[in-house]
Order: structure tokens, then C-alpha cells, then sequence
């Protein structure tokens, strides 16, 4: 069902293609699909769907609300949660066959008591911090002393062991200096205990270092056809960003000079102005801090957003076009010769590409298109 003009369009087609890419230069390695924070604003159903359609079996989310969620829809999937998992919810991922992953041994002790109890065995990934210094057991002789002792936990089995490079899209120094302690930590560790399948590449390393890909990889926001800090990069590679914001126009009203625009009249109009409004806000992903640092298309020409954003409407200045009620709106796509781009729209957040991704709102009707058809049109806050 089609609620809302405001539409987050996914092109199904173009992610194909960033799979393809990316399995075109990662070897051996599988893919982990990394769906968490709704698959990166794309929608984590459809996009795990798709994924699932182009051979990828593993993804990974951040907790057990977004785990559960796929669960319940993809009963074979194979689920990691990359993030901390409370003790009281352990049983639960067990019995719904949820890999977790462990970085400190109280927190694996913890674990194995209560499958201990339980009578079962859960499924982990063992966490080791090579320098993002987050989550991870520590790379030392204690650090190794403690990744063996959960080795050896009854209720535990180690399926894999991972780390998180700091600065993959930027130091080479720091990157390179991260995969050794990793690689000789964990060559170590393999003389002693089975640690499964290895993994430690994120988008940034998946893109720019084939070499460190080892068993498995993690791409993220690469999957949807970006790299947070270039463009560029992401070109050359042969991604393609996966999605486009559209909308309506709600209201076209003339104004002459010296009016004010929106809450607090920070914007005054110098001469006569074209206001027309549009029924997206902040409360949709464009954020207040935006307010008048970027342009919308209408009718294939940039109109300057003018006047605080609100929660669910904003202006843009479309003087000298001929607008009408209901016309359409590009706030991130292409229209006619022009396009916005998501780069535009997170410099203009303030944010690098992933964190502006992560403010879409469920509330955004998400359109899926693919060979140039609507497949599927999403509510998300009518789902569950």
C-alpha cells in the first residue's frame, strides 16, 4: 500500500550489480551481508531478500530486535549480531539459532552458564580489538589466554573470529598494521583451538584491500553503492548507488520581499519569491542542521531549500518555474540532466554517506523497483 508522496525508491538492479562487484574482486571469501540499522535506511527485509536471491546465506546486524526480525522472515539464514548481546537474552538467540559475538571473557562466561544450565550450545564469533579499541579481547598473552579458555567452554562453539579495521577507507599504516596483529594473533590461536572462518575487511577494505579478505568479508554501506569519504573511489570500483528520495509538491505560494520563511523568520526573502512546500521534514532523515545547504530538483532545475526545516515539511525557493500541486520532487536522484547525490546530502548533514543513511525514517514509503518495475511498495511503520 502507497500512504505517502515521499518515497525512498531502491532499484534492485543496481544492487545486483554492487554484489556482483564485489564478489568479482573477494575470491574464495563469502559475503556477510551487513544489514544492520534497517539494512542501512534500504529496508532490511527486501535487501536481505535480494541478497538471499544473489547466493548470500550470512548476514550480520547489531542487535537481537534487528536478528529476531529477520529470523522470524528467513528461517535458514545464517544471523550474526555484531555487537553486545545482554546475558538475559542469551537462551533466546540460542533457540533461535543467532550467532553472537563474544569480547570479553566474563560476558562468555556468563554465556556458558546459562547454556551450561540449559543443556545446550551456542554459536559464537570471538571479537579481538587490533586498534579500533571498541569491543574485542586484547592482543596480548593474556588476551590469547582468555580466547582459549572460552575455547574451551562446553556451552560455546567459536564458528569465527573477526576484528574491525579503524581506518580502511584512509591509513594504509594503520590498516596494514591492524591485518598483521590479526593475522598473527589468530595463526596462534589456530595451532591450539578451531576459530572457524576469519573475517576482519569492512567496505573500505573490501574495496581498496583485496589481499586482507582472508574467509569471509563484511560489506556495508558498499552493498547500497557507496564509500563514506569518495565518490570516486566508489566509481572506479563499478558501484552504484542503490537508492533515490522523491516527493510532491505540496504547496506553491508567491511572496514578496521581506517575508519571513518558516519558525523563527531566519530566512527573509530579498525580492519576490516562489515558495513551494514540501511534505518532508527532519522527522524523515533531513535534518534540521541542514537547513538552506542544499537544493532539491523540480522540473530538472536546483531550488535552494530556504527557511528551518520542520518535522514534517520543508521550502525551497522555486521562483521562475512554472509549479503546480502534485509535481514531482528529486531530493536525492536524478531529474532530467541534473542530479543530487548522496555525497551532496551528507556534506550537507555534516556526516559522512553512512551516518546521514542511517537518519531515513521507517516512515518513508520504500518503493522497490527492478528491470524498471515496481516489484513491491513498503510501509514499514504499518509492518509488525
Amino acid at each position: 500500500m502507497d500512504l505517502r508522496p515521499t518515497k525512498l525508491v531502491i532499484d534492485l538492479d543496481k544492487l545486483k550489480n554492487n554484489i556482483d562487484v564485489i564478489r568479482r574482486d573477494s575470491g574464495d571469501a563469502q559475503i556477510i551481508g551487513i544489514v544492520k540499522s534497517d539494512a542501512y535506511g534500504m529496508g532490511d527485509l527486501e535487501i536481505t531478500r535480494e541478497l538471499i536471491a544473489n547466493g548470500i546465506t550470512h548476514v550480520a546486524v547489531a542487535n537481537v530486535s534487528e536478528a529476531y526480525h529477520l529470523r522470524t522472515h528467513f528461517p535458514n539464514l545464517k544471523i550474526l549480531i555484531l555487537g553486545y548481546t545482554p546475558v538475559s537474552l542469551v537462551e533466546f538467540c540460542m533457540d533461535h539459532d543467532i550467532t553472537l559475538t563474544v569480547y570479553a571473557l566474563d560476558l562468555a562466561k556468563a554465556y556458558n552458564d546459562i547454556m551450561n544450565a540449559a543443556g545446550k550450545t551456542l554459536n559464537i564469533h570471538v571479537k579481538l580489538d587490533t586498534g579500533m579499541h571498541r569491543l574485542g579481547f586484547d592482543i596480548s598473552e593474556k588476551g590469547k589466554d582468555e580466547v582459549l579458555e572460552v575455547s574451551r567452554m562446553e556451552g560455546l562453539h567459536v564458528t569465527g573470529i573477526f576484528s574491525h579495521f579503524a581506518d580502511s577507507d584512509g591509513s594504509d599504516e594503520i590498516t596494514r598494521g591492524q591485518y598483521m596483529r590479526f593475522i598473527q594473533f589468530t595463526d596462534a590461536l589456530k595451532e591450539q583451538m578451531d576459530i572457524g572462518i576469519r573475517h576482519i575487511s569492512n567496505s573500505g577494505a573490501v574495496i581498496q584491500y583485496s589481499e586482507y579478505h582472508l574467509d569471509a568479508i563484511r560489506p556495508g554501506i558498499a552493498l547500497y553503492g557507496s564509500f563514506d569519504w569518495s565518490r570516486e573511489i566508489g566509481d572506479a570500483f563499478g558501484l552504484e548507488f542503490v537508492a533515490s528520495l522523491v516527493t510532491e509538491v505540496a504547496s506553491v505560494k508567491t511572496l514578496g520581499p521581506g517575508e519571513g520563511i518558516s519558525y523563527g523568520h531566519k530566512y527573509v526573502t530579498e525580492r519576490p519569491t516562489q515558495v513551494v512546500v514540501l511534505p518532508v521534514g527532519y522527522s524523515d532523515g533531513l535534518l534540521r542542521s541542514m537547513t538552506e545547504r542544499f537544493d532539491v530538483l523540480i522540473h530538472g532545475r536546483r531550488c535552494p531549500q530556504i527557511g528551518l526545516i520542520c518535522m514534517d515539511q520543508l521550502m525551497v525557493d522555486a521562483t521562475g518555474l512554472d509549479v503546480k500541486i502534485g509535481d514531482e520532487v528529486v531530493i536525492l536522484g536524478k531529474q532530467g540532466d541534473e542530479e543530487i547525490t548522496l555525497e551532496e546530502l551528507a556534506e550537507a548533514s555534516g556526516e559522512p554517506n553512512t551516518p546521514f543513511l542511517s537518519h531515513l525514517s521507517p516512515r518513508l514509503t520504500r518503493v522497490y523497483k527492478k528491470n524498471g518495475r515496481v516489484m513491491r511498495v513498503v510501509e514499514e511503520i504499518l509492518e509488525g
